[in-house]
C-alpha cells in the first residue's frame, strides 16, 4: 500500500510539474500573440507603453548600377560574398531564449491514482468506484473521451476538446460554456456531443456525464481551433532549429502533419510569434541592454558601449568593439564611410555604421549604433563617440565618405572642419536623374566626369557633357567637384573611392540581423564580426607575397597596361611617359605622376610602371605600406572575445 501511494505521489508530482510548465508556456505564447493582435489594430506603437522610441520605417532605395572595378570591396572577400550564416553555426546568448520545453513520458493510457481517483476508499473491503482519469501528459496528444472520465478543470477539458477537433479534423464548438457545465457539439446535423459538469464531491474535478462519439460529418481542411497560438506551441522547436523557415514550408508542413490548410498570413503570424518567443519579445530586450553592455565591457576590455536613456526610455546605443578600434588604428587608412540603414522591427529606428577599409581593400567595420533616425542630433552623437575612439584630433588628414544626407553634412563640417567629405556618385546620379537628366548616355558621361583623375581630364569630360546636354552640364557645374570627382580629391587617405561601397557592403552583410530584436541584432553583428576577424586573419597567414593579393592584382593590371607607354628617363628621378592618352611626368622619388592615380591610391599607375621598367625597378617596392601583408596582419592581430549568456 505504501509503495502504491509513493508511486501515485510521483505521478502527481510529474503532473503538477507539467502543468506549471504548460501554464508558463501558455502565458508566453498568449502574451506574444496578443502583442501581434494589438499591432494589427494599431500600427502606431507608443514608446511610453514599451519604453522604446519608435523610429521611421522605409523601404530600401533602388541602387544604380555604377561599378568601379578599382574599388570593388566585395571582390575576393569570401566572407561577404558567401554570407556565412554564423548564427546557425554558433548559439546566440541563452539569455534571449526565455523558454525551453521539457517532455515527461508515461506508458499508461490513463492515470489511475489513489491520490487523484474519484470516489472513496477505506481499509475495509467496500466496493470502490474507479473512474478513468484524463492524463494530460499522455492523453492530450490524441484525446479520447469516455462517460465518467475525470478532468482536473474545465480548461483542461476544453483544451482536450480542441486537440480532439484538430486531430479528427472536425469543426466542433462549445454550445454551453459556463462555470457549472460545458457542452461541446459538432455540426448541427452531426450527433457528436459531450457534456461535462462538476463531480459534486467537494473537489474542482469535472466529469463527463454524457457522450456520443458518433460522427456523421466529413473531415474538414480548415479548423477554427487551429489557432496561431496552437501552431506556435507545436512548432516552436522547429523554429529554434531553423529560424528562417519559409512561409510555404510552414504551410506544407502543417498540411503533411495535420492534413489541414492555413493561409500565408497565418503562417507569417506563426513564424513571427515563434521567433519572438525564441529571441525574447522585442520590448523586453531593451531592459537587458545594461547587462549586455556590461558583459561586452567585461569580456572585451577597451570596448566602448554606450546607451542613451531619456526618462527611462531607450533612445540610442553605440558599440565600438576593442578589436575593431585597435585593428583600425593598427593600419587602416584614414578614410571612414558612414551611412544609415533602416531596421525592420516593430519599433523601427536606424542603424548607423562607420566602416573603414583594410590593407586588402576589403571592408573593416569600426562602429555601429542604433538610433531613432538619421537626424543631425543622432549623427553628432555617433560621430563624437567615433572621433574619441579613433583619436581624431586633427581632421586635416581624414576623409569621410557618405551619401548626401542633410542631417550629416553640417555635422561633419562642424566636427571635422579640415577633413575631406566625399559624396557617393551613385547618390549624385539619383539627384541628377531626378532633375530630369535621364538616360544611359548622360549617366555614362557623368561617370566619366567623376572618375577623371586630373583637372584637365575633368574639364574635357565636362565639355563632352555640355555637348550632349547643356542643361545637364549646367546642373552638374553647380556641384563642387571636390565632393565627388577624383581630380579634386585629397591624396592623404590613399583611396580614390567615389562610391559609398563600404557601408553598402556591410549593410548587406548584416541584412539578416536587421529585423531582429535589439540584443539579438547586436549579438548577431558582434558574432559575425568575431568570425570575420578570425577568418580574414587566417586567409593571409600562409600567403607568400609582400603585397596583399587584391592589390597585387591591381598592380599587375597596371604593369600590363604599361607596355603601351614609352618612358624616357632624365637621369635623376623624373621620367617622361608618352602613350595613346597623352604625355605624363612621373616622379619616382615623390611617388607621383601627373595623372594623379599613383598619388591618390598609393599604387604605381601604368605610367609609373612604364618608368620603372626603364631601369629595372620593381613596382612592388613602390607600393604604399598601407597595402603590405605586414600591415594587414597587424590590423587583424586583434580578436573579438566571445561573451557569456545571461545565466552565467
Amino acid at each position: 500500500m505504501i509503495d502504491k501511494i509513493s508511486k501515485n505521489n510521483r505521478v502527481l508530482e510529474c503532473f503538477l510539474d507539467h502543468k506549471r510548465s504548460e501554464v508558463q508556456m501558455d502565458n508566453i505564447v498568449e502574451e506574444v500573440v496578443e502583442e501581434v493582435h494589438i499591432s494589427e489594430q494599431n500600427q502606431n506603437f507608443q514608446d511610453i507603453e514599451v519604453g522604446v522610441e519608435v523610429g521611421a520605417k522605409a523601404g530600401e532605395d533602388d541602387v544604380s548600377d555604377f561599378y568601379d572595378p578599382d574599388n570593388d570591396v566585395e571582390a575576393d572577400d569570401d566572407d561577404v560574398v558567401n554570407k556565412r550564416d554564423v548564427i546557425n553555426d554558433i548559439s546566440i546568448m541563452d539569455w534571449i531564449v526565455p523558454y525551453k520545453s521539457d517532455t515527461i513520458e508515461d506508458d499508461s493510457d490513463y492515470a489511475l491514482s489513489d491520490v487523484l481517483l474519484s470516489g472513496s476508499e477505506s481499509d475495509d473491503d467496500r466496493t470502490v468506484v474507479r473512474y478513468p482519469e484524463f492524463n494530460a501528459l499522455v492523453d492530450m496528444a490524441n484525446p479520447q473521451f469516455k462517460v465518467g472520465m475525470v478532468f482536473g478543470s474545465f480548461e483542461e477539458f476544453k483544451k482536450a476538446v480542441k486537440e480532439y477537433a484538430i486531430k479528427q479534423r472536425r469543426n466542433i464548438h462549445f454550445k454551453k460554456n459556463d462555470t457549472i457545465r460545458v457542452n461541446a457539439v459538432c455540426k448541427d446535423d452531426c450527433p457528436w456531443n459531450i457534456w461535462v459538469s462538476h463531480m459534486g464531491n467537494g473537489t474542482e474535478n469535472i466529469q463527463v456525464k454524457t457522450y456520443n462519439p458518433s460522427h456523421t460529418c466529413s473531415n474538414e481542411h480548415n479548423i477554427k481551433f487551429l489557432t496561431v497560438k496552437w501552431l506556435v506551441r507545436k512548432y516552436l522547436e522547429t523554429f529554434r532549429a531553423d529560424p528562417n523557415w519559409s512561409l510555404p514550408g510552414i504551410q506544407v508542413r502543417v498540411r503533411d502533419d495535420l492534413h489541414l490548410d492555413i493561409s500565408r498570413q497565418k503562417a507569417w503570424k506563426v513564424r513571427y510569434n515563434a521567433l519572438q518567443i525564441l529571441a525574447g519579445k522585442e520590448g523586453e530586450q531593451y531592459a537587458k541592454l545594461h547587462s549586455y553592455a556590461a558583459e561586452i565591457r567585461k569580456t572585451n576590455p577597451g570596448s566602448t558601449v554606450i546607451y542613451d536613456l531619456r526618462n527611462k526610455v531607450f533612445k540610442r546605443a553605440y558599440i565600438c568593439l576593442a578589436a575593431c578600434k585597435q585593428g583600425f588604428l593598427s593600419g587602416c587608412r584614414p578614410i571612414i564611410s558612414v551611412d544609415g540603414c533602416f531596421l525592420k522591427t516593430r519599433y523601427g529606428g536606424q542603424l548607423l555604421t562607420a566602416v573603414g577599409i583594410d590593407a586588402n581593400d576589403c571592408i573593416f567595420p569600426v562602429a555601429y549604433a542604433v538610433v531613432e533616425g538619421e537626424t543631425s542630433e543622432s549623427w553628432r552623437w555617433f560621430l563624437q563617440l567615433l572621433a574619441t575612439d579613433l583619436q581624431i584630433n586633427n581632421s586635416h588628414a581624414w576623409t569621410f565618405m557618405s551619401d548626401r544626407q542633410k542631417g550629416l553634412i553640417p555635422v561633419i563640417k562642424a566636427l571635422f572642419l579640415a577633413s575631406e567629405h566625399r559624396f557617393c556618385v551613385r547618390h549624385l546620379y539619383d539627384n541628377f536623374s531626378n532633375a530630369g537628366h535621364k538616360g544611359k548616355t548622360l549617366k555614362d558621361q557623368l561617370w566619366q566626369v567623376a572618375i577623371a583623375t586630373y583637372v584637365a581630364e575633368y574639364e574635357n569630360k565636362m565639355k563632352e557633357l555640355e555637348g550632349l546636354n547643356k542643361a545637364a552640364f549646367e546642373w552638374l557645374k553647380t556641384k563642387p567637384p571636390a565632393e565627388w570627382c577624383k581630380a579634386y580629391f585629397s591624396t592623404n587617405c590613399k583611396s580614390d573611392m567615389v562610391l559609398n561601397n563600404l557601408c553598402e557592403v556591410f549593410n548587406k552583410y548584416i541584412l539578416d540581423a536587421r529585423d531582429k530584436p535589439i540584443i539579438t541584432m547586436l549579438e548577431m553583428i558582434r558574432t559575425k564580426l568575431m568570425r570575420r576577424l578570425q577568418v580574414k586573419r587566417d586567409e593571409l597567414m600562409k600567403y607568400k607575397g609582400l603585397i596583399c593579393p587584391k592589390i597585387q592584382k591591381k598592380l599587375d593590371k597596371w604593369k600590363e597596361e604599361s607596355i603601351k607607354f614609352n618612358a624616357i628617363w632624365n637621369g635623376q628621378s623624373l621620367y617622361q611617359v608618352t602613350g595613346f592618352h597623352g604625355q605624363f611626368v612621373v616622379n619616382i622619388a615623390n611617388y607621383s605622376c601627373d595623372c594623379r592615380r599613383w598619388d591618390l591610391t598609393g599604387i604605381p599607375c601604368e605610367h609609373a610602371c612604364a618608368s620603372m621598367r626603364v631601369n629595372g625597378l620593381k613596382p612592388e617596392d613602390y607600393v604604399h605600406d598601407c597595402y603590405k601583408v605586414e600591415t594587414y596582419l597587424k590590423i587583424y592581430s586583434h580578436a573579438i572575445n566571445p561573451i557569456s549568456g545571461e545565466a552565467m
